[in-house]
């Protein structure tokens, strides 16, 4: 990210007047050669003159530390100062640091709307979809879906692809927009044409749901597309078509391949998917070593369902054993994580072990 600002300040060289090129040229090349004091001294003399470009880099050496200790404060002045001289992206940056602050009030948040929204008009599209996700969430404003979309469809005609997937969301969802599919999988075809995977992963769940009626192979080619991106929720839909033989041909191995691999990339779904295969012995043997294994990787990724699978499973006499103890411990988790079950049955084992515990003492003292 550094390498890239440094290289569009020095394609902004080519636009300024010579005496201002050959000193931010010094100031450059004592900034790669160490010297930093002189090169802030530089870049301060060219902010001064109104030099945009040297407000930024100001703005990023106290923001980066490379170069002087970081002064968030000083950063974002300079920032200012670029952002009023009209730099794009010195009114985005001064924007990020905003809302990057500790303490994240409610006029850190006006600040880099305001920010963002400068950045959007002197088009920077990547600030449009920035501006839009504050509307989106009320981050500084109240929530304005309107404003949302008008921001996301400034951002996409300007081709960030963040922009066009969420537009397509509000399409999809129906807010600040008519509720209209065809359009969503236009803009979520934009951006995942772009290389957005998120885009990509809605626009094949439409597909998926019947929303628009579309070649079963697109689908397939989608979530494959998404799955090899490295998006878990894609890898675990394309289990589930696989194993159930949906859309493809049947095939289980592959389904458990997916699974497999939507597990390990944080998908509890997947976790889950697997692990009741295992135990079930659907479509495959009963193995309820894997089937405990999978169901303690989705345990361990806070999943109710899973704790109290797991613990179902200690408390019978599986094929790994019965053991009560870490039944109930895994009854405790489920229940510490929102299952009302599973509370229940740990409340009645604390319960009886209570009431063990008086009988206990009460023959102690008969004694």
């Amino acid at each position: 990210m550094i390498l890239k600002l440094m290289l569009l300040s020095l394609t902004f060289l080519m636009s300024i007047s010579c005496a201002s090129r050959d000193r931010l040229e010094i100031a450059f090349k004592s900034y790669g050669e160490g010297d930093y004091d002189l090169s802030i001294k530089q870049f301060e003399k060219l902010c001064s003159s109104k030099e945009q470009v040297a407000c930024f880099e100001l703005g990023k050496i106290y923001s980066t530390g490379l170069g002087a200790e970081v002064d968030k404060p000083k950063a974002i002045s300079f920032y200012l100062k670029g952002c009023d001289l009209n730099y794009s992206i010195a009114c985005e940056q001064g924007a990020f640091l905003n809302v990057s602050n500790q303490i994240n009030s409610e006029q850190n948040y006006l600040d880099a709307l305001k920010l963002f929204e400068k950045a959007c008009t002197l088009d920077l599209y990547s600030s449009c979809y920035s501006t839009g996700i504050m509307y989106f969430n009320g981050e500084g404003v109240e929530v304005n879906y309107v404003k949302s979309a008008d921001y996301f469809q400034l951002g996409c005609a300007g081709t960030n692809s963040n922009a066009c997937s969420a537009l397509g969301y509000l399409y999809s969802a129906g807010k600040g927009v008519k509720q209209d599919y065809l359009s969503a999988t236009v803009f979520y075809d934009k951006a995942c044409l772009s290389g957005n995977r998120d885009a990509c992963f809605n626009l094949v769940q439409l597909y998926a749901d019947g929303y628009i009626i579309i070649d079963d192979k697109i689908v397939i080619n989608l979530y494959t597309k998404t799955c090899d991106w490295g998006l878990s929720s894609a890898c675990n839909n394309l289990g589930i078509l696989y194993t159930k033989g949906e859309l493809v041909r049947k095939d289980v191995q592959l389904a458990i391949n997916l699974y497999m691999t939507a597990c390990d990339g944080g998908e509890i779904n997947a976790c889950l998917n697997i692990a009741q295969m295992y135990e079930n012995g659907t479509d495959v043997k009963v193995d309820m070593y894997k089937s405990e294994m999978y169901y303690k990787k989705g345990c361990d990724m806070d999943d109710a369902l899973s704790c109290t699978k797991l613990a179902g499973n200690y408390l019978k006499d599986t094929a790994f054993g019965a053991d009560r103890d870490k039944a109930y411990k895994f009854y405790e988790r489920a229940c510490s994580l929102g299952d009302k079950d599973a509370c229940i049955i740990y409340s009645d084992k604390q319960e009886q072990d209570k009431q063990k515990q008086d009988k206990q003492k009460q023959d102690k003292q008969k004694k």
